[in-house]
């Protein structure tokens, strides 16, 4: 009202605009942002709106620009550059005149922004993402609209990287640029365009009846019992890292990597900021080096982070949900029952508070109680893609499928470049077996390249008994893995792998247990096409990963007894043996076993009948017919396996 009362704001009375004595002074527009941030804080975001469209207009033009009127915006923030130089007598740095003589954001970009924020609270996300754009390019130094274009995932990757490189950020603000560029996703190239094309071809040609349930999908580790992690979608599979852009290989020599390379710039920007300009204390840096190791599904690295976090600024707003989401991968109870403490005690209106509660709850299996707090965060910020995607898991843990994709789709639509909603569209009706639709949603999610997604991938054509494209995905994913977690070049194992090298290589790289269910799978679908060799080295590896894995054990025997021969069947015998030692009820061994020991005593009773048999022939006196050896055939382990019905009861008892 005052700033109305001293003529500085623009006002519209029946479509015409009344303009004072200099309705584009820097003093107007300033007074205008400040009216329409009080009115913003009031609520009173129509209001706000309306007076900063107002305010968007040239010199002695009688209406606003229009929102795609890219020309015209460039002119207004020129000119208001020119006016900024003028009044302060300095000189401009760039082509816009961003610094505009002072220290200031350029005002345009601050109307800009301020315009986004308000077409975002009224539910206009494609006007609020356009003006987040503007701002920024208008001015670098305007962080606020680059982190709401980076936080709400409204951009692609490729538009991201498009963004900041084409910013004109000098060589001296050098450490800006990168970190900008630390907080973009660093993707892999190892499925292409032209790959990912021809398999959505080939699935859309299928008849819907070669994808009708197959019951083996029970005997799979899947991660449809929906691990929770985070992201910039901060649950694993989450994130920046699962999107639709793609890097291209360097076809003519994969050794040479070209430093200029947008992608290889952005993944050495965490380490730039942390070695060359030393900000490796900054509570900022350290949120997006945890982000990255989560990316990376490097939870202990992540972990790190957090910790270090905590005793530099415990309550820093970027790390709390990858803080809250890796203690709960890591199943850390008692630290996540403290940070959510925290954050309810330090901030109970928040959304991270009530998210970080829910994961606590979510860690103690109290999935009901985990919804509560999950749909409060929801209410607090309808905006968090994050409470929403962990309250679709929360949902799927309590097998409410209706509901976790009704959760997963609101994610979706919140953040239509993230991928991760659509990944967990696919891992639940992976595990409620509606193939069909896991294909289409995890197919859509797949140009990331995320293993997790390859894994699902892998999963869903296991459960329609195509096991050569589910090893060929487990494969894939075993190698998005290796990338993952070494420092190799990306091509140089797509290629090895590409050339038929022995997955042996990537097998040996897995460490974490995180991964032991693709290692798991990719062992049955090797038995499953008699490739025995290869599914011993897969279950091998499971068991070391998680010695105390049962279900390896169990498979690892069964393996070996279908390899037959005497050695095999009393290493068969042992991995029973042990599996039972670690599940006493696991049926499926205690039957094995059962047959194994009746295998080894006909096999024994066999050589010696044999022996016996041998050595009354050299007598010159016949056998009488009571003498004759009777054959015996027992259903063998083979005969069990190749029963379908029986198969599928032996996957299931091994899930």
């Amino acid at each position: 009202r005052i700033l109305d009362q001293a003529d500085l704001l623009i006002t519209s009375v029946d479509g015409h605009y009344n303009r004072f004595d200099d309705v584009t002074s820097l003093v107007s527009v300033e007074a205008v942002l400040l009216a329409s941030q009080c009115l913003a804080d009031l609520g009173d975001w129509q209001e706000a709106t309306q007076l900063l469209e107002d305010a968007s207009c040239l010199p002695d033009v009688p209406s606003m620009l229009m929102d795609d009127d890219e020309e015209g915006w460039n002119e207004l923030a020129k000119y208001f550059s020119r006016k900024a130089v003028d009044s302060s007598d300095g000189e401009s740095t760039d082509d816009f005149g961003q610094n505009g003589g002072g220290n200031a954001i350029h005002v345009i970009s601050r109307l800009c922004l301020l315009r986004a924020k308000c077409y975002d609270a009224i539910s206009h996300p494609p006007r609020a993402k356009l003006f987040w754009k503007r701002s920024v390019q208008i001015d670098y130094r305007c962080v606020a609209a680059l982190n709401a274009l980076l936080d709400r995932n409204l951009l692609t990757p490729q538009e991201s990287y498009d963004i900041i490189f084409a910013l004109p950020i000098p060589q001296s603000m050098d450490w800006l640029k990168q970190m900008y560029l630390a907080r973009l996703p660093i993707l892999s190239s190892f499925v292409e365009d032209d790959e990912i094309n021809s398999i959505k071809e080939e699935f859309e040609n299928q008849p819907p009846s070669s994808f009708i349930n197959s019951g083996e999908a029970g005997g799979l580790h899947d991660a449809s019992s929906i691990r929770m992690s985070p992201d910039a979608s901060l649950f694993i599979g989450s994130s920046e890292e699962n999107n639709n852009y793609r890097t291209h290989r360097n076809n003519n020599n994969d050794n040479n990597i070209n430093t200029s390379n947008p992608i290889h710039e952005t993944a050495g920007a965490l380490d730039k900021l942390c070695h060359v300009y030393q900000l490796q204390q900054s509570p900022e840096v350290l949120a997006l080096a945890a982000i990255k190791a989560y990316r990376r599904y490097d939870l202990q690295s992540a972990f790190s982070y957090c910790q270090e976090l905590v005793q530099v600024d415990p309550l820093t707003p970027r790390a709390s949900f990858v803080h809250a989401a890796t203690l709960l991968a890591l199943d850390y109870k008692r630290l996540l029952f403290g940070l959510a403490h925290e954050l309810v005690k330090a901030s109970p209106q928040s959304a991270k508070s009530w998210f970080a509660v829910g994961c606590y709850y979510f860690a103690c299996k109290r999935y009901h109680v985990a919804q509560q707090h999950f749909c409060r965060a929801t209410r607090l910020d309808p905006l968090c893609t994050d409470a929403w995607i962990a309250f679709g898991c929360a949902f799927a843990a309590c097998d409410e499928s209706d509901q976790a994709l009704a959760s997963f789709r609101a994610a979706q639509r919140l953040a239509p470049a993230e991928s991760s909603a659509l990944l967990y569209m696919g891992m639940e009706y992976v595990r409620t077996n509606h193939l069909v639709l896991a294909r289409h949603a995890l197919l859509a999610a797949l140009p990331g390249n995320d293993p997790l997604c390859l894994h699902e991938l892998g999963v869903a054509h296991f459960a329609k008994k195509d096991y050569h494209t589910a090893i060929s995905w487990f494969q894939k994913a075993l190698v998005e893995i290796a990338e993952l977690n070494t420092n190799d070049g990306r091509s140089s194992n797509a290629r090895m792998l590409n050339t038929h090298i022995n997955i042996d290589y990537f097998v040996e790289i897995i460490q974490h247990d995180y991964w032991e269910p693709t290692l798991f799978n990719l062992g049955h679908c090797y038995r499953k096409t008699f490739n025995f060799p290869q599914a011993l080295v897969c279950f091998e590896k499971c068991l070391v990963i998680r010695p105390d894995n049962a279900s390896a054990l169990a498979a690892l025997g069964f393996t070996k007894h279908l390899m037959g021969g005497s050695k095999n069947l009393d290493g068969a015998i042992e991995a029973y043996h042990q599996a039972l030692s670690k599940k006493p009820d696991d049926s499926f061994a205690s039957e094995m076993l059962s047959r194994a020991l009746e295998e080894a005593l006909l096999s024994k009773l066999d050589l010696d009948m044999t022996h016996e048999q041998s050595n009354l022939l050299t007598s010159p006196i016949s056998l009488p017919p009571s003498v004759q050896r009777v054959s015996h055939t027992p259903r063998s382990a083979v005969a069990f396996s190749l029963d379908d019905d029986a198969s599928d009861d032996v996957d299931m008892s091994m899930g």
